[in-house]
Parts: C-alpha cells; sequence; structure tokens
C-alpha cells in the first residue's frame, strides 16, 4: 500500500476574466459605463447563488474584496446583488436576484429574517442554548454559517 499524500492544490490567483482557449470571446456589444458600480459582468445565466470564476466574463475595476456588487447578465440586463472577492475560488456570492438591484441593507433583512424564524416561529431558546441561527443557502446567506453555543456565536 502506498503511503498517504496530501493532496495539492493550486494556489489561489486573483480574478481574471477567463476564455476557453479557443481564441478571444466575443462579447456582446454592451455599454458598461452606465453600469452602476461596482459591477460583475456573468457569462452565463445561472440559479445557483454560488458564481465560479468560469462563469464570469468580467468585473469593474473598482470592485474591491467584501464589495456589494451590482450584478448583469450575458445580455447585460440587471440580474440581482452579490458580495465579490476576486481572490476566493467563488468570487461571487449570488444574495438577491432580480431585474431591481437592492441596497446592502438587504444583508441585515436576512440576517434579522434568519433570526426571528429561529427565536419568534421555532422558538427555538425555550428548548435548547445551542442551535443553527443562520444556514447558509436555506436563509439566503450563501457561505454564512452561524452557530449559537450558549453565549458565543461561531461563525
Amino acid at each position: 500500500m502506498p503511503p498517504f499524500q496530501r493532496p495539492s492544490f493550486r494556489p489561489l490567483r486573483p480574478f481574471r476574466a477567463q476564455n476557453s482557449g479557443d481564441g478571444p470571446v466575443a462579447a456582446p456589444s454592451v455599454d458598461t459605463s452606465k453600469w452602476q458600480a461596482p459591477w460583475v459582468w456573468l457569462k452565463y445565466h445561472t440559479a445557483n447563488p454560488v458564481v465560479y470564476p468560469a462563469m464570469i466574463r468580467d468585473a469593474s475595476a473598482g470592485a474591491k474584496p467584501g464589495d456589494w456588487v451590482h450584478v448583469y447578465d450575458k445580455t447585460g440586463a440587471p440580474a440581482g446583488n452579490g458580495l465579490w472577492n476576486p481572490r476566493s475560488r467563488v468570487p461571487l456570492r449570488m444574495l438577491h436576484s432580480g431585474e431591481q438591484f437592492v441596497e446592502e441593507t438587504f444583508l441585515t433583512e436576512l440576517v434579522d429574517r434568519a433570526i426571528r424564524h429561529r427565536i419568534d416561529f421555532l422558538q427555538l431558546p425555550k428548548v435548547t442554548d445551542a442551535f443553527r441561527v443562520v444556514h447558509s443557502d436555506a436563509d439566503g446567506l450563501s457561505g454564512l454559517i452561524v452557530d449559537k453555543f450558549a453565549d458565543v456565536l461561531s461563525i
């Protein structure tokens, strides 16, 4: 039996628009100067909140890690909002989908809704002092998990 070997991982690199290697990708002619910055432009439609680098056509020059970005679909139409981190293996997490953009305060509404669900509807504090407060995609907060253990929150 061969000895155990750790799997090798590629180092994370800053985000760059990618193509298939078959030559230049023909982007539709869209005037990005009128878009609300910071923005991210998708190559493909997806209903999944997780958007990988190969699914992204471009991002505005001013988009920084942690920014609340406006997302545009492949035709240049508004597709929603998300959190952007170009250095991540999942550079875009969609938190709102739709033709109308929402403000960053939408995050607070999602967290409040998750907390109200656990406390008011499920009434978990009456039964236990340890429970999941935020459960990622189930609460519309892709990639975020918050657990409560007595007086401690684990994020």
